[in-house]
Formats: C-alpha cells, structure tokens, sequence
C-alpha cells in the first residue's frame, strides 16, 4: 500500500528545495572562486612578465658594461696632460701623479648622470669606513667651476678634486657620460676600468674588495 501520510509531499519537495539550493550556492562560490583563481594567475603572469623583462633590462646593462670596460681598459694616457687643483688652482700633471705608484681615480663631468655619481661617492664613503684610500683622486670637467664647488660641498666630498677639459682623456668610455673608475699605472695605461650600475650597488663592493687584493698600497686599514 502506498504512503499517502499527510506533509510527506511537502516534506519532499523542502528537501528537494534545499538541495537546489545547495547547488546553486556551491555553483556561486565555485564561479566566484574560479574567477578569483584566474584573476590571480593573470596577475601572477603579469608580475612573471615584468620580472623577465627587468632581468632582460639588467643582463643588458651588464652586458653593455662589460663590453665598454673591457674596450677602454688599458687605455693609454698622456702623461703630460695637465689637472688642475679645485681648492689652490695648484697645476700637476698625470706623469706627477704615479711618480710613487699607481692612483685610484673616479672621474666625472657636469654632464654625467648625477645619481650615478652621487651614488658612486657614497661607495666611496662607506669603503673609507673599512679601509682609507690613500691615493684617490676625482677627475671632473665642469665649465663653471663654481657648480663644481657647489657641488663638493653638498656632497661633503674631502677627496683631491682636480678638473681637466672634458675631451682631454682618451678613453671609449667617456662618451658614455656615466661616471667611472680607473687605476692609472707607471705606464700611464687607465687600468681596472669600471662604471658602477645604480641597480647593482654591490658591484661597486665587489670592484673595491678586487681592488684591495690587487693594490694594498692603496687602501689602508681604519683603526
């Protein structure tokens, strides 16, 4: 005999009701939760894509600093060039300076890009921490001499600053107008060449801790 029991028809289609709309809800939170996903692995694409690019950007600014100081590394100079002391208008020329060995020279002009070489005296700084340059010299091309005071003295720079005009060094790398590092020799040869990269400051760390292996005559150890 079949159940016809009053409220059991009801009681079925409740069930059946709340079913549906279990499903409907878990459909919902399934949508939304799909399209969250998805939203997420586009953004995760998007930040891979800008990571690539930025490693892509750096091995090309590696690459093109490894090419530029190896093409001007060993550059001869001439030895009569003449500097000019900023501070007593005292003249010398680059034969005086290696007279008693090799010099460390950071070299810039007004034209340089300027977080560049404010970024390369910094490393300056922080290594003088550690160890004091005995033998260091700037060497930079300002038309007024008085931007280059101004300059000294907001950047606190206590370093020898000579100036030369600025096509008087005959070295590749100048035309770059990036600031850059050399180690002139007994031979007047600009060795050692290097340009620090703002997006790879270690570098600069690495460079003076070769430095100071190649030549301990010219650092010394802060007491």
């Amino acid at each position: 005999m079949k159940n016809n029991q009053p409220g059991t028809g009801k009681v079925q289609r409740g069930i059946i009701l709340v079913f549906l709309l279990l499903m409907v809800i878990l459909n919902i939170v399934f949508v939304f939760r799909f399209r969250h996903l998805r939203e997420n692995n586009q953004i995760a694409i998007i930040k891979a894509k800008h990571k690539i690019e930025e490693l892509q950007s750096l091995n090309d600014k590696l690459r093109y600093m490894i090419y530029n100081n190896l093409y001007s590394e060993s550059s001869l100079l001439n030895p009569n060039i003449c500097l000019t002391d900023v501070d007593s208008k005292s003249k010398i020329s680059l034969e005086d300076f290696v007279l008693n060995g090799p010099v460390l020279f950071l070299r810039f002009t007004e034209y340089s890009c300027h977080v560049c070489v404010e970024q390369a005296l910094k490393k300056v700084h922080d290594m003088n921490s550690s160890f004091k340059t005995e033998k260091f010299v700037i060497l930079a091309s300002y038309e007024n001499l008085r931007d280059l005071l101004l300059f000294k003295k907001n950047n606190n720079i206590d370093y020898p600053i000579f100036t030369i005009y600025s096509d008087t060094l005959s070295i590749p790398i100048e035309t770059l107008n990036f600031p850059y590092f050399f180690i002139l020799n007994k031979n007047f040869q600009a060795t050692n060449i290097f340009y620090p990269l703002t997006s790879l400051p270690e570098l600069t760390d690495d460079y003076f801790g070769i430095l100071r292996k190649k030549y301990p005559i010219l650092f010394k150890l802060v007491q």
